[in-house]
């Protein structure tokens, strides 16, 4: 296991074959594989991680977070940058209050939440008897699900279009979904995919939705 500690610096770690923490209160985080759990917290940079076998927590206040993924768990949060995840084969949340969020090849659901970006994430490979709900929710930026064409879901998108929006705003989709808009002049998307399934939820104001099928 390897522990670092530091008040005013950087730190970088190589590849551990156990538990991996770091923690700065000025600096950017770096480190390599782990075999074990990695928690890395910095207040003031970029947190950088290569693939970890455990679960995986990033926390920074002022910097963006890159993630190789977790064989368990991916949790990514920052007040001020972007979040990239390339993979997790466990559940996923990543939360950020200033940029765009990127998830690909996750096998397990994600909730994504951004006041100031776009999120695009994936869906591939879920297991059988593995949940996969997904919930993606930004105020700032279109919102794209990449799904399956054989994954059974239950979808339910919508879209927040205000009186002032500048152009139009539409939810595409590669799948047979009920479009409609209500009263209020928002788009709801909604529809089961395959039968019906795992939830999954899009909320999006004055941007766009895409609901794209990756194939078999």
């Amino acid at each position: 296991n390897v522990r670092a500690d530091t008040s005013g610096g950087s730190i970088e770690i190589g590849n551990a074959t156990g538990d991996i923490t770091a923690d700065t209160s000025g600096g950017n985080i770096r480190v390599g594989e782990a075999g074990g759990r990695v928690g890395l917290d910095t207040s003031g940079g970029t947190i950088r991680a290569a693939w970890a076998e455990g679960p995986i927590s990033a926390d920074t206040s002022g910097g963006n977070i890159f993630l190789a993924g977790s064989a368990t768990r991916v949790e990514a949060d920052t007040s001020g940058g972007n979040i990239e995840i390339e993979a997790s084969t466990g559940p996923v949340v990543a939360d950020t209050s200033g940029g765009r969020i990127e998830i690909r090849n996750a096998s397990a659901s994600i909730e994504a939440d951004t006041a100031g970006g776009s999120i695009d994430a994936e869906l591939v490979n879920v297991p059988d008897g593995v949940r996969a709900t997904v919930n993606l929710d930004t105020a700032g930026g279109d919102v794209t699900i990449r799904i399956p064409a054989d994954h059974a879901a239950t979808v339910r998108a919508n879209l927040d279009v205000s009186r002032r929006a500048r152009r139009d705003y539409r939810i595409y989709t590669d799948f047979p979904l009920t479009i409609r808009e209500d009263d209020d002049g928002d788009i709801i998307g909604e529809g089961d995919i395959n039968g019906g399934g795992d939830r999954i939820t899009l909320e999006a104001t004055n941007s766009d939705i895409h609901i794209l099928s990756t194939g078999n």
